[in-house]
């Protein structure tokens, strides 16, 4: 019997069918074929079979889709100054962290910002279900934390706060350096800690970090809140965190909202007394750590011209700013974004780096600058 093979002739432009025999027997090219996909199928089966019942690998699946099983404590630090800070840990259970790192909050609440309830929402469950051992700060004044004079909760004060708990990490890790992500105020506590301790830092993740001047739309506000400050007011009642927010669930907002009050219903006014002459600026030049600035498209707190002479002056080696679209200052509370930050946080934190794939999408605005 005979097979026929269909060839496209172009030369003269037709269809031309030629008759070619069976072949009876297999040959070399095709053994060889065979031989190869049979090798394979075997190495693929072993290499799922290994998978599903070896720990290091099935860990690694876990890590990477950050389903990690993760266990909590709590603790209480003392700072020299007898200052009590509360400190929230999360880690990956039964299992030696990939980093370690250190999350401060931002002006209107207390770690619950990281460790919100709703999970989807959770930056230290995404973190720890990927294999970081992560620990979020209650800032003096906040949540747990003992509550002294409102205008005493200043950038260096708290870094110096910040010190005792980082090396309670340190020891109790057994690493040199931890890793710092932090939000709005919460930069000013990382860069015055970088520039103070540097030795302590690995990398920073500084979201909404303002340099030296705020965005002119919000100066008026901010003016009123420093002279309260400086009238003597210790603190002020909670304020409501929408109208720092460009996208978001409605849900999620009043939930968070009610966690936050709950927590910490009155806010210390000595972050607002940092807005008056930038003092952590001077740390900038001065840093050394791998730095990641992440700012949102439609801030108005922020300053587009200030952002970018913060990342022009940072000292930093390796050093990358990333200009989220669709965002405002508190994008990781965001409907449309916070997942995306959440994992330019963890990509910088684990490998110092920012995930290139992810930056060309239409949620992050194409403007990854590295020097």
């Amino acid at each position: 019997m005979e097979r026929k093979v269909l060839y496209y002739v172009r030369g003269d432009q037709e269809l031309k069918v030629t008759s070619v025999p069976r072949p009876r027997y297999w040959t070399t090219s095709g053994l060889l074929v065979l031989t190869v996909a049979v090798i394979v199928a075997l190495v693929v089966g072993y290499l799922v079979g290994y998978a599903a019942y070896s720990p290091e690998v099935g860990s690694l699946q876990a890590r990477v889709a950050g389903h990690l099983p993760i266990e909590a404590h709590e603790h209480v630090v003392k700072t020299p100054e007898g200052i009590s800070i509360y400190v929230k840990e999360k880690r990956p259970a039964g299992i030696q962290p990939d980093g370690v790192v250190v999350l401060i909050h931002w002006v209107k609440t207390s770690h619950i910002l990281w460790d919100f309830g709703t999970k989807d929402y959770n930056v230290m469950d995404y973190l720890a279900g990927r294999g970081l051992a992560v620990y979020a700060v209650d800032l003096r004044g906040y949540g747990k934390s003992d509550k002294p004079k409102g205008t005493t909760v200043r950038g260096e004060t708290c870094a110096k706060d910040l010190k005792a708990v980082v090396d309670f990490m340190k020891k109790r890790e057994g690493v040199d350096k931890v890793s710092i992500v932090s939000l709005s105020f919460g930069t000013v506590v990382a860069v015055s800690y970088a520039g103070m301790y540097p030795e302590d830092v690995e990398r920073l993740v500084l979201l909404s970090f303002v340099y030296k001047a705020v965005n002119p739309k919000s100066r008026p506000i901010v003016d009123k809140l420093i002279g309260m400050a400086l009238s003597g007011v210790d603190y002020i009642p909670w304020t409501p965190v929408k109208p720092l927010l460009y996208t978001s669930d409605p849900k999620v907002v009043d939930e968070f909202s009610k966690a936050s009050k709950a927590d910490t219903p009155k806010i210390p006014t000595g972050p607002f007394l940092d807005l008056m002459d930038y003092p952590a600026s001077k740390y900038v030049p001065r840093i050394k750590a791998s730095t990641l600035l992440v700012y949102g498209e439609y801030d108005t707190f922020c300053d587009p011209g200030d952002e970018l002479k913060a990342f022009k002056d940072l000292g930093a080696g390796n050093k990358a700013m990333v200009i989220v679209g669709n965002a405002s200052h508190g994008m990781i509370l965001e409907d449309l974004v916070h997942r995306q930050v959440y994992s330019l946080i963890y990509h910088w934190i684990r490998f110092g780096k920012t995930p290139r794939t992810q930056a060309l999408t239409s949620t992050l605005l194409p403007m990854i600058m590295n020097p």
